[in-house]
């Protein structure tokens, strides 16, 4: 049995998930998107991962933490820890020293 995806409410009240899907609603959405409050997939919202996401945390300035099994975000070399600006690009200021040995779980 796979571990429910991971999700997390913007203060837009837009739900960001990530887990192991490709598409959504129709759209492609590697392993990260965005719902709106009716339900409906933010096509705004577009970041990517090369593999699964298996933890997001909210941070206070609506920056995303994101963790899993990716090496990439966003095209960028991110291996298994990236942050996302609230709109959904990489945010290039924060850079993980890239030494974890394995994939994140959970981000407190």
């Amino acid at each position: 049995m796979k571990a429910p995806a991971p999700s997390r409410y913007s203060r837009t009240g837009r739900i960001v998930v990530g887990g192991s899907f490709t598409f959504l609603g129709g759209q492609s959405h590697p392993y990260l998107a965005r719902i709106k409050p009716d339900g409906s997939v933010d096509a705004d919202f577009n970041p990517s991962a090369d593999f699964q996401v298996y933890c997001l945390a909210m941070q206070e300035d609506g920056k995303i933490l994101v963790g899993g099994m990716f090496s990439t975000l966003c095209g960028q070399p991110r291996r298994h820890l990236g942050r996302l600006n609230p709109d959904g690009t990489l945010d290039a200021s924060f850079a993980a020293d890239g030494r974890r040995p394995g994939p994140l779980s959970r981000l407190r």
